[in-house]
């Protein structure tokens, strides 16, 4: 029988000598030997009367070393579950004697373990202690009328125009990577781009205004538009800005077409458009539905907000020991892909300690709450995403569309996101919970104090 010593070596950090004799690995290794003698394909004999010595000298010692370690790596797990010990990730190898391995001799071989534990700890009565700010946030006519403004620019129509009289009118521009005199480089940079005048600097506004569909031009485009502000049309005409580069790249841009955004009439079919199969018929109907969704928006913003501060409450003010150590040489030899340096460690383990911590604290709470998420609610929550993707693009998507289902079906296949939409499911019901159990205090606010706080105390 195996020999199991445990020592501590550090907090919450402990060793584990494996020692395993002869007599726990060499009956095994002999019955594997023999199979491989009734089954070995070597030329020169049939199969299965391979002579034993034979077998023994070609694959004794792979056969030997993985009984060895087969026969550690069960006692070790035997040996964790009969002591109930709760611990982080994998045990860590640390040294054996494997290497001297000799069929012909075998002897006692000793594995050594590094454990990290997982630290006991009280979380019920911090929240309990607990008393934070759940701001309110009351629709004004203002935010009516701001999102009214959104909506009829959402929906507005495209009017081609002449020439670019306003600030208002946008153009597309074809960008063409030219020498000063404009002719055309090849493989050189080509790229159409939509601006409206206002996006150029004061210089670009005076030269655009009054261009036409079809006009032709050399421009470096440093000098009329703004990079700090539009920095996606320097990538994308692959631009060095840096001052350190103040040499001039030409184009030879050429205005394909000229056009404003008309704003949609406040009428029935904005409506409709609006809230499709919902009946609105007038401008007061339409804003008290405006309305509903904007306290229903901010509702839920103030709500995340209270999560968010019960989180960091939690993370704050629970008193949490880690196995520092162990979780350092854990995150820099368990990488598969790249052992990571010292250096790496340390930058990113303030992160990962912080992630670990909340990972304790939820799990006692979701346990503790019986927190359940089904298999139709993962599927139903993957659905709405899919939605709401195509919503994001002017796409009202029928949830009777037949290709959905097999398309959600399809989702469902793939463990990394069906994992992903169990654990927000999880966090999304633990936080409703833990929202009614806090003690608070409502304060009215006004969007632009919400806004401030938020940004200031962004996470």
């Amino acid at each position: 029988m195996a020999t199991i010593i445990r020592e501590n070596l550090d907090v919450l950090n402990d060793t584990l000598s494996i020692t395993v004799a002869k007599s726990d690995y060499y009956t095994s290794f002999e019955k594997t030997l023999n199979k491989y003698s009734k089954s070995a394909n070597i030329h020169g004999f049939r199969k299965g009367m391979v002579p034993a010595g034979l077998i023994k000298k070609m694959y004794g010692s792979s056969v030997m070393t993985e009984e060895i370690i087969r026969t550690v790596e069960k006692e070790l797990q035997q040996y964790l579950i009969a002591e109930k010990l709760d611990i982080f990730a994998q045990p860590l190898p640390l040294e054996s004697n494997i290497e001297h391995i000799n069929i012909n001799n075998p002897i006692d071989y000793t594995f050594r373990f590094e454990l990290g534990l997982k630290p006991s700890f009280e979380v019920e009565t911090v929240l309990e202690k607990a008393h934070l700010t759940h701001y309110k946030i009351d629709s004004t006519e203002g935010m009516i009328d701001e999102e009214m403004q959104r909506v009829q620019e959402n929906f507005a129509t495209t009017v081609d125009q002449e020439a670019a009289t306003t600030e208002n009118h946008i153009i597309n521009i074809h960008f063409e990577e030219s020498d000063a005199e404009g002719t055309v480089l090849a493989n050189g940079i080509s790229e159409k781009i939509t601006l409206k005048i206002s996006d150029f600097n004061t210089d670009g506004q005076h030269y655009f205004l009054n261009k036409k569909k079809g006009d032709i031009f050399v421009i470096d485009p440093k000098i009329y538009i703004d990079f700090a502000k539009k920095a996606w049309i320097a990538n994308q005409l692959e631009i060095n800005t840096s001052v350190e580069s103040p040499n001039s790249k030409y184009f030879k841009a050429t205005i394909e077409s000229v056009f404003l955004r008309e704003k949609a009439p406040i009428d029935e079919t904005l409506f409709n458009k609006l809230y499709p199969n919902q009946n609105i018929t007038t401008e007061i109907d339409c804003r008290k539905k405006i309305k509903e969704d904007i306290e229903i928006y901010w509702k839920n913003q103030c709500n995340q907000k209270l999560y968010d501060d019960i989180y960091h409450y939690l993370l704050d003010h629970t008193p949490i020991t880690l196995p520092d150590g162990f979780l350092k040489r854990w995150l820099q030899y368990s990488n598969d892909k790249k052992e990571k340096t010292v250096e790496q460690i340390e930058q990113e383990f303030p992160k990962f300690q912080t992630q670990l911590k909340w990972t304790l604290i939820s799990e006692k709470l979701i346990q503790k709450n019986h927190v359940e998420v089904s298999a139709e609610e993962v599927q139903n929550h993957i659905a709405q995403q899919v939605i709401n993707y195509y919503r994001s693009m002017g796409l009202n998507l029928d949830t009777q569309e037949s290709w959905l289902a097999g398309y959600i079906n399809k989702l469902m296949q793939d463990k990394e996101r069906v994992e992903g939409a169990y654990r927000q499911l999880q966090d999304i019901k633990l936080f409703e919970i833990l929202g009614q159990q806090v003690k608070t205090t409502e304060q009215s606010i006004s969007q632009q104090e919400f806004e401030k706080i938020t940004s200031e105390h962004k996470h």
